[in-house]
C-alpha cells in the first residue's frame, strides 16, 4: 500500500487521517461475441506477475480477436509494452503511455487491445497468406509496464498471456493406387468460365483406382461429377472412385475452411476441382 498522511488543522483538535493507495494492478478480459465477456484475472492480493491462458477455440481462416487491458489497482501503470514473438499473431497497439487507475471499470480508461491470428486469408484485399501448422497455435503475448510501490519506487509489473488457436486446414491426399499424386506438379489446367471462373487442375497417367483420404482436420464435401455422386469424406476417411466415364473429375468443398493455395486453388464458387486421366 502507498501511504500518505494528511493533516488537518482546527481550533479545537488537529486531527491525523491516513490515506492507502494500491500499487497499480493489470487486468486482461477477452470480448467474445456481442457484449459477453469473460473475467480472467482477478486474484484478489495484488500480484507482481502472473500467467494465464485464453483457449480463443477454432479458426477457419484470418481471425482477430479484441480484449479490455485495464488497470485495476489504485496507482497509474505507465509505459506499457505488448509483445507477441510469434510470427502468426500480432498485438495492436504496442505500446501504452499511462493506464489510470481504473477498479470500477470505467470505460474511457480502459483500452482495447486486438490480437491477430493470421491464417490463410488476408484481413484487407484479397490474395493468400501463409497458414498456420493444422491444429494447435500458441501466441505468447506480454505486457509489461511499470506502477508504484510502498516506498514510492518504481515496481515492474508483467503479465503474461497464452493465447490457443485450433488452425481449421481443407487437405485431401489423393493416390494412384498406392502412389501419392504430387499435386504441385500437375499436367496443366483448363481455363473456365461462368459460375466456374478460374481453373480445373488435371493430371495424367492415372490407373484405374484413385483414392483420397481426408489429411485435414475437417471434413470435405467431394463431387465425384463423372458420377454425380456426394461425399462427406471426414477426418482421416479414405473414398476409392474406380475408373469411369474416361477418367475422374472431383470437386473439393471445405465449407469455407482454408486450404493451401498453391494445391488446392478455389474457383469463384469457393471449391477445388481436379480431373484425373490414363
Amino acid at each position: 500500500m502507498l501511504l500518505s498522511l494528511i493533516t488537518f488543522s482546527c481550533k479545537e483538535q488537529p486531527t491525523s487521517v491516513e490515506v492507502r493507495t494500491d500499487p497499480g494492478k493489470l487486468s486482461f478480459t477477452w470480448l467474445q461475441g456481442l457484449g459477453k465477456i469473460s473475467l480472467s484475472h482477478d486474484k484478489g492480493e495484488f500480484v507482481k506477475s502472473d500467467s494465464i491462458i485464453f483457449d480463443l477455440g477454432e479458426i477457419r481462416g484470418s481471425t482477430n480477436f479484441y480484449f479490455m487491458l485495464n488497470n485495476v489497482g489504485g496507482t497509474s501503470v505507465t509505459d506499457i509494452q505488448l509483445i507477441i514473438p510469434e510470427s502468426t499473431f500480432a498485438v495492436f497497439p504496442q505500446n501504452i503511455d499511462t493506464l489510470l487507475p481504473n477498479p470500477n471499470f470505467q470505460f474511457d480508461r480502459i483500452k482495447i487491445v486486438r490480437v491477430s491470428a493470421t491464417h490463410g486469408t488476408p484481413f484487407n484485399g484479397t490474395g493468400f497468406l501463409p497458414l498456420m501448422p493444422k491444429g494447435l497455435n500458441v501466441g505468447s503475448l506480454m505486457i509489461n509496464g511499470n506502477t508504484l510501490q510502498e516506498n514510492f519506487t518504481s515496481l515492474a509489473l508483467t503479465l503474461s498471456t497464452q493465447l490457443w488457436v485450433h488452425a481449421l486446414v481443407m487437405e485431401v491426399t489423393f493416390f494412384d493406387g498406392t502412389r501419392v499424386i504430387d499435386l504441385s506438379r500437375p499436367a496443366g489446367s483448363v481455363l473456365t468460365g461462368g459460375m466456374y471462373y478460374g481453373s480445373f487442375i488435371y493430371f495424367w497417367n492415372i490407373s484405374d483406382t484413385l483414392k483420397l483420404v481426408n489429411s485435414g482436420n475437417v471434413p470435405v464435401v467431394v463431387l465425384d461429377i463423372g458420377e454425380y455422386r456426394t461425399t462427406s469424406l471426414q477426418v482421416n476417411q479414405t473414398l476409392t472412385l474406380n475408373y469411369n466415364h474416361g477418367g475422374y473429375t472431383v470437386s473439393l468443398d471445405g465449407l469455407g475452411v482454408v486450404s493451401d493455395n498453391s494445391l488446392f486453388p478455389k474457383l469463384i464458387d469457393g471449391k477445388t476441382y481436379f480431373s484425373f486421366f490414363r
